[in-house]
């Protein structure tokens, strides 16, 4: 959260320091943010936004170029020239880059036994003079002179290395805190969870036996409602917490909290945490919690709530249910196979399985044995289900004995299917409607794949039977400039290198918007280029030149697009292409 609020004046001090653009908004991005949303970086002439379009031709690069001695100088010192230089050829003719290029690899060191001895005194273990120096390290190690470094910890000694948490928090320590506690909640508390945590992950809590657990948390009166309001704003937030201190420095330190988002958005800082209601249990917090968030709201307020509230609605945040070894006994009971219980309580499963208490639940049927789905077994397994399908994706294994053993005759009641009614007449007089093949296909596929399937598609003569790949195609830019024509898909693949003809088949008939950069469609369907430069986002720069169109949107973008303002890289981002005239 930004910790100064930024003014006109302390605005234009800041970008004074800078000359280009770039540099003020990566170096001072507080006050680049609030200079662009009050409007006042107009004022800022002297900053420089960068070079215009077509700047870099062959004689500004060759000036640039002269300032560099390697091209890895030239590529992180002006990349703007490097790369166009790159892209025309024009980088073959800067000859002392080689010269260059020879003085950088004379003067990178070769490391022998005495030079990486010496680095290695300095060192404690190996993943040190790694990070160190990693040329150095890898050259010990591909000649086995690491084994020399004798002082160097085994991987022993720093799997069993004693952490600094626990080398803070020792047995005793902890053990003093927590006997100046009676609760457990008291012990966490007190100690700001730092001895609470180092207790917990190495099981010393056990041993505190004094300290009193709550039996069941959904009784013990432990939840908060708390608010953070913005009075200037007229904003309001309200929440609900076990933790009112690790609560507060998650609102103020993450960015996924609507409270730190609007402090940062606004410039503002973030008022201190008011407790609204203590000792509350958590049903009692979950009404309270929506209670205060529907009293602010009929008050005025603009709530910054994004979660629901309430008591079917609002969240427990991360308290779980313990499973016990009595509680997952008394689940188990409630299923007769393994697969049920695994399926409808996977918890309960998972916590018996890795304590091993799913060996004592002999009454828990694994699978079914070996020649069990006989005639009689799956005819009444069949009568759970109205279809073969709903059969098959019920219970597999039962259907697919039956029909090894051709029992599926015998299950009238199934509903059948759709094309098994269609004879040779229906599916002709439904061909009969049709002039082209694609028609039929498309508009009647069960008499088309029945006709297919018997061999009576070959009686429609009527149908005009059309080749996609010799159909012409056109292709055409994003922005919708018209490229070049082609006999058909087939050519526009070959010529274009594509490995299949899918893509270009797929645009044309309207599935996809576009295909490797290029817009698609067959000769006579140009009014539907339109529709799709629609859906694509133009970019333009902040003189109105289209620099570049986006076919898929990205977040970044998504604030600015078709608002008509300046995003903060400096482009505008429209919905197809826009013209600015009208709006002036």
């Amino acid at each position: 959260m930004p910790s100064k609020k930024w003014t006109q004046e302390t605005c234009r001090e800041a970008a004074q320091n800078f000359s280009k653009l770039k540099d003020f908004r990566e170096s001072c991005s507080g006050a680049y943010s609030a200079a662009k949303e009050n409007n006042w970086i107009k004022d800022y002439t002297w900053l420089s936004i960068g070079k215009n379009a077509g700047y870099w031709n062959y004689e500004h690069c060759l000036e640039e170029a002269k300032k560099y001695k390697t091209k890895v100088e030239f590529e992180k010192g002006s990349p703007g020239a490097y790369f166009r230089s790159r892209k025309e050829g024009w980088i073959r003719n800067y000859t002392w880059f080689e010269n260059g290029r020879l003085i950088e690899s004379e003067k990178r060191r070769k490391w022998n036994y005495d030079s990486c001895y010496e680095l290695a005194k300095s060192c404690k273990m190996k993943s040190e003079m790694n990070k160190k120096n990693n040329a150095a390290y890898i050259a010990a190690l591909k000649n086995n002179w690491i084994k020399d470094y004798t002082w160097f910890l085994s991987d022993e000694e720093i799997k069993h290395r004693k952490r600094p948490s626990t080398i803070k928090w020792p047995y005793e320590k902890c053990r003093e805190i927590a006997l100046t506690c009676n609760t457990l909640k008291e012990f966490r508390e007190k100690s700001s969870e730092s001895a609470y945590t180092i207790a917990r992950k190495n099981g010393w809590l056990d041993e505190f036996d004094w300290l009193e657990r709550s039996e069941n948390p959904f009784t013990d009166k432990m939840d908060n409602v708390y608010a953070y309001i913005f009075e200037n704003l007229n904003s309001v937030y309200v929440g609900r917490t076990i933790n009112p201190k690790n609560r507060d420095l998650e609102h103020r330190k993450s960015g996924k909290s609507p409270v730190f988002r609007f402090a940062s958005k606004n410039n503002i800082e973030i008022p201190k945490m008011i407790i609204l209601e203590t000792e509350l249990t958590l049903l009692d917090g979950l009404k309270q919690e929506d209670y205060y968030k529907n009293k602010y709201k009929q008050e005025g307020w603009n709530i910054l709530n994004v979660a629901k509230t309430g008591v079917r609605s609002g969240s427990l945040g991360k308290l779980k249910r313990k499973w016990t070894k009595d509680e997952c006994y008394k689940e188990a009971k409630k299923y007769s196979t393994l697969k049920d219980f695994r399926k409808k309580s996977s918890t309960a499963y998972n916590v018996s399985l890795k304590n091993g208490w799913n060996k004592e639940y002999t009454w828990l049927t694994t699978k079914t044995p070996s020649g069990y789905w006989n005639y009689d077994h799956c005819f009444d397994e069949a009568k759970k289900y109205k279809t073969r399908k709903q059969f098959w994706v019920g219970n597999n294994s039962a259907y697919d004995s039956a029909l090894k053993h051709g029992w599926l005759d015998d299950y009238t009641w199934f509903d059948p299917p759709k094309c098994v009614s269609l004879s040779y007449d229906d599916c002709y007089k439904l061909a009969k409607k049709y002039t082209k093949l694609s028609d039929f296909t498309k508009n009647c596929g069960g008499a088309y794949n029945k006709a297919r399937e018997k061999g009576w598609i070959a009686d429609y003569v009527w149908l005009e039977k059309t080749d996609i790949s010799q159909k012409p195609v056109l292709q055409y830019s994003l922005s919708g400039i018209f490229l070049k024509r082609y006999n058909g898909v087939r050519e526009a693949c070959r010529k274009n290198s594509f490995s299949t003809n899918s893509g270009i088949s797929e645009c044309c008939t309207g599935k996809l918007r576009f295909h490797k950069g290029y817009i698609w469609c067959y000769e006579g369907n140009e009014n539907t280029i339109n529709e799709r430069i629609k859906t694509f986002i133009f970019k333009y720069d902040n003189k109105y030149s289209l620099i570049e169109v986006i076919p898929k949107k990205t977040s970044n973008i998504m604030k600015y697009l078709d608002t008509g303002k300046l995003s903060p890289d400096g482009y505008y981002y429209f919905h197809g292409p826009h013209n600015f005239e009208e709006n002036e």
